[in-house]
């Protein structure tokens, strides 16, 4: 069934993510964001809800500072935040020191936050609303919309994760991926809040799902770019790059004092 969600401004819109270590508190801190909007009533709510879903993935330290590199390479806006600090071995102006090292930002920008009691988790959506920028795509051009996770339903086929960046994309519309060359009809498009809501089009600045119906994920590679059959863009979005897969892993000693061992033999390997 499909919800009748109001047309969004898209200057009101913000496109953003949160980066951090595993553990590290990313789906409390979602929790208060999205009790704080009202995205999710307080009865509604369960703790960590985001973990329940395919949209939470866990990462490690190595992945989070190349996700962080990734994101200053590109230019993004980074809003530095020191989570947890209700905690009593928190230890906040030594980890901000440690942010400041890393990024090169000045300490009072800091924020200090707590996901859990929900200190500072408003100075953050002030801030996101603030310094990001707006989407700045043409809801008039031809659809562009690029693809950043995939995932197969048994019962749906596999659904794209997609930001449009360009146009839009309602049910029914034909379209093709202009990497894979894949073909599909959308059989449905809408919204995450946070679990999948139904809403046609999807326009552009906006973040969603399309069924496609492709019985494969790797027909919707991660980075390509859905375009619709008629009057369809003319290149697709820049960066486009087969995804290489890799495992991060972490070795430990079942008796310590074999470590200076480890540590020898991975340097040999």
């Amino acid at each position: 069934m499909e919800n009748n969600f109001p047309k969004i401004d898209q200057s009101h819109i913000r496109n953003f993510c949160i980066i951090a270590h595993i553990d590290h508190g990313k789906s409390t801190l979602a929790d208060r964001m999205l009790e704080i909007t009202g995205t999710i009533q307080r009865r509604d709510m369960q703790e960590q809800l985001l973990d329940q879903m395919d949209l939470e993935r866990e990462g490690i330290e190595a992945q989070t500072l190349s996700n962080l590199y990734s994101a200053i390479e590109h230019d993004l806006v980074i809003i530095p935040v020191v989570n947890k600090i209700d905690l009593p071995a928190a230890r906040p102006d030594e980890i901000a020191d440690e942010i400041v090292s890393i990024l090169g930002c000045d300490k009072n920008e800091i924020i200090f936050a707590s996901g859990k009691t929900g200190q500072g988790v408003e100075e953050i959506l002030n801030r996101i609303i603030e310094v990001v920028p707006t989407p700045k795509g043409d809801e008039s051009a031809p659809t562009q919309a690029l693809i950043f996770d995939s995932v197969y339903d048994p019962y749906r086929g596999v659904v794209a994760y997609c930001r449009v960046v360009n146009g839009k994309i309602q049910k029914n519309d034909e379209f093709f991926l202009m990497e894979t060359r894949s073909r599909g009809s959308a059989l449905e498009v809408g919204y995450f809040v946070p679990k999948l809501k139904a809403h046609t089009p999807l326009s552009v600045g906006e973040i969603g799902y399309i069924i496609t119906g492709f019985k494969e994920v790797a027909e919707a590679r991660v980075g390509d770019t859905i375009t619709l059959e008629k009057n369809s863009a003319l290149s697709s979005l820049p960066g486009y790059k087969k995804v290489l897969p890799s495992v991060f892993a972490s070795i430990y000693c079942v008796d310590g004092s074999d470590y200076p061992l480890l540590k020898e033999a991975i340097e040999k390997l």
